[in-house]
This record gives structure tokens, sequence and C-alpha cells, in this order.
């Protein structure tokens, strides 16, 4: 795997970058997940929501692009390791393809499509890398 960080010459940029992935890494949840960061433009009072337990597909899939382009650039194994983390849980039997919580006009657990679309690119991304069929048939 050729070094392609060692090409960057702001090394500003390149600190940012790792330590933006690096962040992906240390917020990632132990089943694979990343929480939902959004809060819905119309809440209801009587609707208790806790954003912090709530997973979001989108927002997953895309720490799960970072990390795969953050293991190209960088050989770094940690971020591979994450990433295929992450595909495990987006895989799963989580309806993933129906996509929930990362638009803040669709209300909280009503599915929207875009999350699916980012998804779908995390997959193939996957599979650019390993070559193995469960990512394409996932995208």
């Amino acid at each position: 795997m050729r070094k392609e960080w060692e090409k960057i010459d702001d090394r500003n940029v390149l600190n940012a970058a790792l330590d933006a992935l690096d962040w992906i890494v240390d917020t990632q949840k132990d089943n694979g997940a990343w929480r939902c960061a959004i809060k819905i433009f119309r809440e209801y009072p009587a609707r208790r929501i806790e954003y912090d337990k709530l997973e979001t597909v989108g927002g997953s899939a895309e720490c799960i692009r970072a990390l795969i382009l953050g293991y190209k650039i960088t050989g770094n194994e940690k971020y591979l390791k994450a990433a295929l983390k992450g595909l495990k849980w987006l895989n799963n039997d989580n309806y993933a393809y129906l996509g929930y919580n990362y638009l803040r006009d669709a209300g909280i657990n009503e599915e929207e499509g875009i999350s699916a679309i980012i998804a779908a690119h995390a997959n193939l991304d996957a599979y650019e890398l390993t070559f193995e069929d469960k990512y394409l048939d996932h995208a």
C-alpha cells in the first residue's frame, strides 16, 4: 500500500484529517454504529427522545466511507478495523436500506432514502477495497 499521505505538502491539513479520523474511531459505539447527532425540527414535549442512544444509518455510512479512505491513504489498520466493524452493524438486520435518523426534516425512526444511498456507497467502497462479494450484495 502506497503512503499517499507522504505526498501531502500541507502538514496542517494532514494532521487535521488524521485527528478527524481518530475522533471517528473514538466515537464509534461498541456495536459498530455511530450515534445520532441531529434533532428533528419539531419536537413534542411529551416525546422523550434520548438522542445519545439513537444510531444513524447515514451518519454511520459516512464514517465508514471516511475510514476506508483514511485506510487507503495511510495504511493504518485501525481505520480498516473500525470501518469493517461499522459495516457489520450497517449490514446486519437493522433495515439500513430504509435509512433512519439522518435527515433533520424526517422524524426520529422515520424512513428516508438518502441514508440508503450512502449505505450503498459505503458497501461499494468496501467491495472496491476487499473484493468480498458480500459488500457488493449489500450495495
